[in-house]
C-alpha cells in the first residue's frame, strides 16, 4: 500500500512539473506495487495512468501500449457497473486516445467511445465525474469525425461537450479543459458545415478559457493553441484578416508558454506554422511564409518518426514549400516539397478523408518540378480551394490543414496516377521526376478520382465547392490536352456548381468566380460566343468586388474583368475595372510589408498602369488615365516619398499626433532584415514581422485621425490631376504608356494634357528593340566577329530610328515651338531604352533634324512624384560658401577588374570645380563610411564598379572596398534622408537600368540616389569605357563646377552632343549617360 501511495504522489508531482525523473520513479514504485501481494484495482489504474502520462511526456510507444494493457486489467478487475468501474473505463479511454495520437489506429477511438459510453451509463446523473466523462467522449467523437467526416459524431461531440460545461461549476478546476473541448468540437463542426454560429461560439469559448487562466497555469499553452486554431479557422472560412493576426499571436504565445521538452511542442510548432501560412495567403508577407517553413520543419524533427501526425505536418510543410516556390521561385523548395508530400502520402491510410488532398498536392509538386526543369513558368490565379480539413491534434490542441489551391488541384488531377506510381515504386533520385505530362490514361484516372471524391462527400459539406472547382479545372486541363469539347462544357458546369455552392460574400467566392470566368473565357476563345464573353466580364466583376476576398485574387479578377470588357469594346466598364484594380494596389502591397514582400507583390501589377491609362483614354477619361497610371507605377517610389513627407505643418497643428506619425513611419522605414550572411531564427523573424504589422495597423488609424483635422484632408493621399499637372511648370513632362490596348504619350503642361497616340508601339515591339540593345551592350558575352558586330550596331541604330519614328518624333512634332527642355517619364521595357538618343542621326545637320538630341535637352524621371521630390525646397546655403563634394574612387576593387581612370575622375572635383572636396580612395571607401559621410555633402562623384541585379533590383549595389561583406545596395541608399544633397554623378556601369522582373518600378541605383535626396543625378544605362567616361565627366564639371548643379542637364546634353560628333555610328559610346531629376 505504501508503494502505491508513494507512486501516486510521485505521479502527481511529475504531471504538475513535467519532470521525467519523477514520472520514472512513479512508474517504478507503481510497478512494484502491482507486483506485490496486495494488488488492487486502484494500483492498476494508477500504474496505467503513470504509463499514459509518461507516454505523453516522452512519446514512447511502449508506454502507450503498456498503459492500455494495464488499464484493460483494471477494467476487467472491476466487474460491478459502478463508479469504480467507470473510473477504470475512463482511464482506459484516455490511454486509447493517447495511443491513437501516436499510431492513428481508428479502432482505439472506437473502443474509447464504447468505454466512455459504458462509463456514463454506470455514473449517476448527479455524480461529479459525469461531466468529465462527457467531455472526454466529446473529444473522442471529435477526433473520430476528423477521420471519418461523420456529422453525427460531431453533433454528439458538441452535445456532450456542451452538457459537460453546463454540469461543471464555475471555479471548478476542470472547467477550462471542458470549455476548450467544446470550442474544438464547435470549430470542427463549423469546418464541416460552414456554420457561422458554431464558429462564433467556438471563438467566444476559447477566448473565455484563455482569459480566465492565470499566467503560469500548466495548461495555458494548450488553451492558447486552441484559441489560435479557432481563430485561424475563422480566417479561412470568413476571410477575417484581424483573426489571422490574432491566430498568429495566440499560437506564438502558446509556443512561448509551453515548458521546454513538452511533447505537445511539435503540435504547437505546426499550429503556428499553419497560422503563418494562413496569414500569408491574405497578406503576401514572405517573412510569414519563411517563418512557417522553419516551424513546420522543426515540428517534424520533434515528432517521433512513427507519430500519426507526421502525415499532416508533412503535408502542411509541402503546401508551405510549394507556396514559397510559387512566390519566391526557389528551386530547392520544389525538391523539398516533393519529399514532404511523398512522406505524407506514404503515412496516409487508404480510407483517410485527407487522402485526396494529399495525393493532389504530391501530383502538383511533381508536375511543378517537372515544369521548372523544362524551363516553364507556372502561374496560379490564387491560393486556397475553400476547403478546410482537420489535421494535427496533439494533446488538447487542434490543427486545420492548409487548403488546396484550386488551380493546383487541377494540375494534380493530370498527374495523380503518375504520382501514385512514383510513390509506390520509384527508386530514382528525388530530382528525377517524369520527363513529361501525364498521358490521357493518367488524366482519365485523375478525373475519376476527383469525381469519386465528390460523390463520396455529403451534399451539404462546405468543402464541396472546392472539389467542384478542382474538378472543373481538371476538366479544362483535359480539354487543353486533347481538345474534346465535352470536357470543356463539363468543366464549365463543374465550375458553375462551385460558384452556386457558396454565398457571394464568402472569402472563397472570388476564387470560384475567377475559375468559372476562366472556363467560360476558354470556351469563348474556342467558339467566339458573345454570351460567354459577357459572362466572363460579369463573373470577374463580381469576384473583384467581394470585400472579404484575398486582395491578390480580387486584383487578378479586376484585371481580367477589364480584359473581357476591352475585348468587347466596352471601354467604360474596362475603365471602371481598372479603377477597381488600382484601388486594390494598397491592399496587395500594404505599408506593413517589407521591401522584399512589396517587390514580390508588385509582380502582379506589371503593366497595370499602362493598361489602366489605355482603357481610360478609350473611354474619354483623360485625367483618370494620368492619375491611375501614377498610382499604379513606381509604387515603391511613392511609398518612400510618403515616408519623407514634410510634417512641419502637422507638428504645429497637432504635435502629439505628428510625433506618433513620425514614430510609426520610422518603425516601418527601419533597417531591412538580416541578409543571407546574417540569418535569424524563425522566432526573431516572426517578432519583427508582427511588429511591422502592428505598426502598419496603428499608422492606418493615425492617418485617419490626421485627415480628420482641418486642412489635412488629403494628407498622404495620392496627388490629384491638378497637382500632377503642376510638375510641368518648368517644361513639358511626357508620360509614356505602352499597352496592348493602345499606347500613348501624355504630354503634360500646366494647362492640361495633350494625348499623342503611338500606333505600332506595343509591349512586344518594344521588347524586341530592347533585346537588340541589351544584347549589343552586354559586356559579359563573347565578343562577336567584326561583321557580326557591325550588323548588331546597325540594328542598334535602327532601334534609335524606330524610337524616333514611333515614340519621340510624334511627341516633338506636336509642339508648335520646341521646348528648350523636356522630361521623359517612361515605364516598363521602354524605360530601358535611350529615348534621349532616338533619331536618324544622319539628319542632324538638316534644318529640321529628326533626332531628339538636336531638338531638346532631355531629362528623365521615374514618375511625377519623384520629380516633385527633386524640386522640393532645400535648406539655404550661403552663396559665398562652396559646395562640399565627396569623391569615391575605386581604381582597384576586390573581385573586379581595375578602373585606371577612377582617380582621374575624382580629381576633376578639385581641378574643375570650386567645391570643398573630400576623396575616399580604395580601402577608405567602405559601405559604412559612405553611409555615414553622405549626409554631410552637397555633391558626390562615384567612380567605381556597380552590379545591377535585374532579378532582385533592390540588391543592386555599388562595389565599394568591402562590397563582399557589406554591400552598398539600393535598399541601403534609399533609406538615407539627405536634405542638403544637390548633385550625384554615378560613373559606374548601368546605374540607371531597371530590373526585368519589375519593369514598372524604378529600382536602380540612380533612382535610389534621387530618392535619398539628390536633385540631379547623372548615371548610365550600360557600361562605358574609362576614356569616354572621363571625357563626359570633364565636360559636365566644366559647367557644374562653376555654375552649380542646376546646370547639369545642359552640361550633359552638350557633352553627349560632342561625343556623338566624335563617335558617330557608335551609339554605345555616346548614348549611355542620362540625367535624372529637377
Amino acid at each position: 500500500m505504501a508503494l502505491g501511495v508513494l507512486g501516486a504522489s510521485l505521479l502527481e508531482q511529475g504531471v504538475r512539473t513535467g519532470r521525467r525523473d519523477l514520472l520514472d520513479q512513479a512508474v517504478g514504485r507503481l510497478e512494484n506495487a502491482v507486483d506485490g501481494p496486495h494488488l488492487s484495482r486502484t494500483s492498476l489504474i494508477q500504474l496505467g495512468r503513470a504509463h499514459h502520462r509518461r507516454a505523453e511526456h516522452t512519446g514512447d510507444r511502449r508506454d502507450a501500449d503498456r498503459a492500455v494493457d494495464v488499464l484493460r486489467r483494471a477494467v476487467e478487475a472491476a466487474t460491478e457497473p459502478d463508479a469504480r468501474r467507470a473510473e477504470a473505463l475512463s482511464e482506459l479511454a484516455a490511454a486509447l486516445r493517447g495511443r491513437y495520437e501516436r499510431t492513428g489506429r481508428r479502432a482505439d477511438l472506437d473502443t474509447a467511445d464504447r468505454c466512455l459510453t459504458e462509463a456514463l451509463a454506470a455514473t449517476p446523473e448527479d455524480h461529479p465525474d459525469r461531466a468529465r466523462h462527457l467531455s472526454h467522449r466529446a473529444d473522442v467523437l471529435r477526433l473520430r469525425a476528423g477521420e471519418t467526416g461523420d456529422l453525427a459524431d460531431l453533433d454528439r461531440a458538441v452535445a456532450d461537450a456542451r452538457q459537460a460545461v453546463a454540469d461543471t461549476a464555475r471555479g471548478d478546476a476542470g472547467r477550462p479543459k471542458r470549455q476548450s473541448t467544446l470550442a474544438l468540437a464547435l470549430e470542427t463542426r463549423a469546418i464541416r458545415t460552414g456554420s457561422d454560429d458554431d464558429l462564433a461560439e467556438a471563438v467566444r469559448t476559447a477566448r473565455a478559457v484563455v482569459a480566465a487562466l492565470p499566467a503560469g497555469h500548466p495548461d495555458l499553452a494548450l488553451h492558447q493553441a486552441n484559441l489560435g486554431s479557432v481563430l485561424r479557422t475563422r480566417t479561412e472560412l470568413n476571410g477575417d484578416l484581424r483573426s489571422a493576426d490574432e491566430a498568429v499571436d495566440a499560437s506564438r504565445a502558446a509556443l512561448a508558454t509551453l515548458q521546454p521538452g513538452h511533447t505537445d511542442r511539435a503540435g504547437l510548432l505546426s499550429n503556428l506554422g499553419a497560422a503563418l501560412v494562413g496569414r500569408f495567403r491574405h497578406t503576401g508577407m514572405l517573412d510569414d511564409l519563411t517563418e512557417a517553413v522553419g516551424h513546420l520543419r522543426a515540428a517534424l524533427t520533434v515528432l517521433p518518426a512513427d507519430h500519426t501526425e507526421q502525415a499532416a505536418v508533412s503535408m502542411n510543410l509541402a503546401s508551405a514549400l510549394l507556396t514559397r516556390y510559387e512566390t519566391a521561385g526557389r528551386p530547392a523548395d520544389l525538391d523539398d516539397a516533393v519529399d514532404a508530400a511523398r512522406a505524407s502520402v506514404a503515412r496516409t491510410a487508404p480510407d483517410h478523408p485527407d487522402r485526396a488532398v494529399r495525393w493532389s498536392t504530391l501530383g502538383l509538386a511533381l508536375l511543378t518540378r517537372h515544369e521548372h526543369a523544362a524551363g516553364g513558368i507556372r502561374i496560379t490565379a490564387a491560393a486556397g480551394s475553400g476547403t478546410v480539413d482537420p489535421t494535427v491534434a496533439i494533446g488538447t490542441s487542434a490543427e486545420t490543414a492548409e487548403t488546396a489551391d484550386a488551380a493546383d488541384a487541377a494540375d494534380a488531377a493530370e498527374t495523380a496516377d503518375a504520382a501514385e506510381q512514383s510513390e509506390q515504386g520509384a527508386t530514382a533520385d528525388a530530382t528525377t521526376d517524369p520527363a513529361g505530362p501525364a498521358d490521357s490514361t493518367d488524366g482519365d484516372e485523375a478525373l475519376r478520382y476527383l469525381r469519386q471524391a465528390l460523390d463520396g462527400m455529403a451534399a451539404d459539406h462546405p468543402g464541396r465547392a472546392g472539389h467542384w472547382s478542382n474538378l472543373g479545372l481538371a476538366l479544362l486541363a483535359r480539354f487543353e490536352h486533347d481538345g474534346t469539347p465535352a470536357y470543356l462544357d463539363e468543366g464549365v458546369h463543374a465550375c458553375r456548381q462551385a460558384v452556386d455552392a457558396v454565398p457571394e460574400d464568402h472569402p472563397d467566392a472570388p476564387l470560384y468566380l475567377v475559375n468559372l470566368a476562366a472556363a467560360r473565357w476558354t470556351r469563348h476563345l474556342r467558339t467566339g460566343s458573345a454570351e460567354d464573353l459577357r459572362a466572363v466580364e460579369e463573373l470577374d466583376r463580381r469576384a473583384a468586388l467581394v470585400p472579404a476576398g484575398p486582395p491578390t485574387v480580387r486584383l487578378a479578377a479586376a484585371r481580367q474583368w477589364a480584359a473581357a470588357a476591352a475585348r468587347g469594346d466596352r471601354w467604360e466598364p474596362a475603365a471602371d475595372a481598372h479603377a477597381t484594380a488600382v484601388g486594390l494596389v494598397g491592399l496587395v502591397a500594404p505599408p506593413g510589408h517589407t521591401r522584399a514582400d512589396t517587390e514580390q507583390a508588385l509582380r502582379g501589377l506589371v503593366g497595370l498602369g499602362s493598361d489602366a491609362a489605355a482603357s481610360c483614354l478609350r473611354a474619354g477619361r483623360t485625367k483618370d488615365a494620368l492619375t491611375f497610371w501614377e498610382q499604379s507605377v513606381d509604387v515603391l517610389t511613392s511609398r518612400l516619398l510618403d515616408a519623407r513627407l514634410d510634417v512641419t505643418g502637422l507638428r504645429r497643428a497637432a504635435p502629439r499626433l505628428a510625433k506618433r506619425f513620425e514614430d510609426l513611419r520610422a518603425a516601418l522605414d527601419a533597417a531591412p532584415p538580416p541578409g543571407p550572411s546574417r540569418p535569424e531564427p524563425p522566432e526573431a523573424a516572426g517578432r519583427r514581422t508582427d511588429a511591422r504589422r502592428e505598426a502598419a495597423t496603428a499608422l492606418t488609424d493615425v492617418l485617419a485621425r490626421i485627415r480628420a483635422l482641418p486642412g489635412f484632408q488629403r494628407f498622404q493621399l495620392p496627388p490629384t490631376a491638378a497637382e500632377l499637372l503642376a510638375t510641368a511648370a518648368h517644361g513639358p513632362v511626357v508620360v509614356l504608356t505602352v499597352s496592348d490596348l493602345r499606347s500613348d504619350a501624355l504630354v503634360l503642361n500646366p494647362d492640361g494634357i495633350d494625348v499623342v497616340p503611338l500606333p505600332g508601339v506595343t509591349p512586344d515591339a518594344v521588347q524586341r528593340r530592347l533585346d537588340t540593345v541589351l544584347t549589343y551592350v552586354d559586356p559579359g558575352r563573347p565578343r562577336p566577329d567584326h561583321a557580326r558586330r557591325r550588323e548588331e550596331r546597325a540594328s542598334f541604330e535602327a532601334t534609335l530610328g524606330w524610337l524616333w519614328d514611333r515614340v519621340t518624333g510624334p511627341v516633338l512634332d506636336r509642339f508648335e515651338h520646341a521646348p528648350e527642355r523636356l522630361w521623359w517619364c517612361p515605364t516598363g521595357p521602354l524605360s530601358l531604352l535611350p529615348l534621349h538618343a532616338a533619331g536618324h542621326h544622319g539628319t542632324r545637320g538638316d534644318a529640321d533634324p529628326r533626332t531628339v538630341l538636336d531638338r531638346v535637352v532631355s531629362s528623365y524621371t521615374p514618375n511625377l512624384r519623384a520629380l516633385r521630390h527633386a524640386r522640393r525646397p532645400r535648406p539655404e546655403r550661403d552663396d559665398a560658401a562652396p559646395a562640399r563634394a565627396l569623391g569615391v574612387a575605386m581604381p582597384r576593387t576586390p573581385g573586379a577588374r581595375d578602373l585606371p581612370g577612377a582617380v582621374a575622375e575624382t580629381d576633376l572635383l578639385r581641378t574643375r570645380t570650386t567645391a570643398e572636396v573630400t576623396v575616399l580612395e580604395g580601402a577608405e571607401a567602405t559601405r559604412d563610411r559612405l553611409l555615414a559621410d553622405l549626409p554631410s555633402f552637397d555633391w558626390v562623384h562615384l567612380a567605381c564598379h556597380a552590379y545591377g541585379d535585374l532579378a532582385a533590383p533592390s540588391d543592386s549595389r555599388l562595389l565599394v572596398h568591402d562590397h563582399r561583406a557589406a554591400p552598398l545596395t539600393v535598399a541601403e541608399i534609399v533609406r538615407l534622408r539627405l536634405d542638403r544633397a544637390e548633385f550625384a554623378y554615378l560613373s559606374a556601369c548601368a546605374t540607371a537600368r531597371r530590373g526585368t522582373a519589375l519593369p514598372d518600378e524604378a529600382i536602380h541605383l540612380a533612382a535610389a540616389f534621387q530618392l535619398a535626396g539628390f536633385s540631379h543625378v547623372v548615371s548610365t544605362l550600360w557600361r562605358v569605357a574609362d576614356r569616354h567616361a572621363l571625357r563626359v565627366a570633364t565636360e559636365v564639371y566644366d559647367t557644374v563646377g562653376t555654375g552649380g548643379a542646376a546646370g547639369a542637364p545642359h552640361a550633359l546634353h552638350r557633352a553627349t552632343h560632342r561625343l556623338r560628333d566624335r563617335w558617330e555610328g557608335f551609339p554605345e559610346v555616346w548614348a549611355a549617360h542620362i540625367h535624372m531629376g529637377a
